[in-house]
Order: C-alpha cells, then sequence, then structure tokens
C-alpha cells in the first residue's frame, strides 16, 4: 500500500503525467467498449460468433502491427502529437466503424482502429517512463498498471448508453465522440503535450 500511495503521489504531482495517465484512462474507458458490445453489434448484420472472431481477430492484429510500428518509428519532437493522433485515429475509425452500413467494413476499420491504439498506448508508455526516476520507477508503473487496465469498465458504461439511447450504433460511438473532444481539449489547453519530445 505504501508503494501505491508513493506511486500515485509522483503521478498527482507531475503534470504531464498526469495528463498522460488521464488520457490513458479515458481512452480505454471511452472507446473500448465496442468490443464488449460485439456480439450485439454483428447482430445488426445478422451475424454471429463467426462475425464476432473476425472482427476481434482483426483488432488483435491491429493492435499486433501498431506495436510493431511504435518499436520502429522514431517520433523525435512530436511524441505529443503523436500520441493524440493516434487516440483520435483509434476514436475515429471506431466511429466508423459504428456506422458500417455493411459487415465486411467492420474487420477493416477494427484493424486500423487497434493499430492507432497500439501506437498510442505505446507512445505513453515511453513517455511516460522515460521521465520517471529510476529508484520509482516500478512503483509508479505499478500504480499505472492499475490505470491501464480500466478497460473491463468500459463495457458497462457502452452498454448503460446503448439501452439510454435504444441504438446500438449511437450508443458505441458516444465514447469516441467525446474522446474527440478530450483530444481537442488537451491539443488547444495543455503546451506540456504538444512540445513533449522523445527523449
Amino acid at each position: 500500500l505504501a508503494d501505491f500511495r508513493l506511486g500515485f503521489s509522483f503521478i498527482r504531482q507531475n503534470s504531464l503525467i498526469l495528463v498522460l495517465a488521464a488520457l490513458v484512462v479515458t481512452n480505454y474507458l471511452l472507446i473500448y467498449g465496442w468490443v464488449q458490445t460485439l456480439p450485439a453489434f454483428v447482430e445488426l448484420f445478422a451475424g454471429g460468433e463467426r462475425e464476432v472472431g473476425y472482427a476481434s481477430t482483426a483488432a488483435g492484429a491491429g493492435a499486433t502491427l501498431g506495436i510493431i510500428l511504435a518499436g520502429r518509428l522514431r517520433p523525435g519532437l512530436f511524441l505529443g502529437y503523436q500520441i493524440l493522433g493516434a487516440t483520435a485515429f483509434f476514436a475515429a475509425m471506431v466511429i466508423g466503424l459504428s456506422f458500417a452500413p455493411a459487415f465486411y467494413i467492420v474487420p477493416v476499420l477494427a484493424f486500423l482502429a487497434h493499430a492507432g491504439n497500439g501506437l498510442f498506448s505505446n507512445y505513453c508508455s515511453i513517455a511516460i517512463q522515460a521521465r520517471i526516476p529510476e529508484p520509482i520507477r516500478g512503483r509508479v508503473m505499478g500504480a499505472l498498471s492499475v490505470v491501464f487496465n480500466l478497460s473491463s469498465f468500459s463495457g458497462m458504461w457502452t452498454g448503460g448508453a446503448i439501452a439510454l439511447v435504444g441504438d446500438v450504433r449511437w450508443g458505441m460511438a458516444v465514447g469516441p465522440l467525446v474522446m474527440l473532444g478530450i483530444v481537442l481539449l488537451v491539443l488547444t489547453t495543455q503546451r506540456k503535450i504538444r512540445t513533449l519530445a522523445e527523449i
């Protein structure tokens, strides 16, 4: 518990890492809900387990590509812009996926969406870990690991949104739309993110 308190205290006192952690939380909570609501979504196309499998596999392959690309690309002076761009791309692709007119488009957009999320996750991790002092890096990353695993809650509120609006497509799109607004807010108000560079 003391280690967790130390980790969270460092995050709270470091404004840059706090903003990055907030981006991670909102990214996973607001966008990831489409994965948990996928069975209900494919029913719109008269689909079932096979279609869920196709979309899930495409998302996994896209995430793998994003991780590989993040390891090969050098963000340099534009790390902050690439972090914001990657999560905005993730959100935009899920919005497009939500309103796909035919199922064959869904795996393509799922692949692209999670490639963007793979880039976002890795770039955030790079930016955060490079700025944590070595003696407390494990404690801070341990605290952040709790934050990074909040995506399981996204399906709960996305399902609630679907029930509230009475439409699977709009219920899935609400979170990504809000995320785009958050990205714009961070872009316009957080100079520390705009000037964030690779160390």
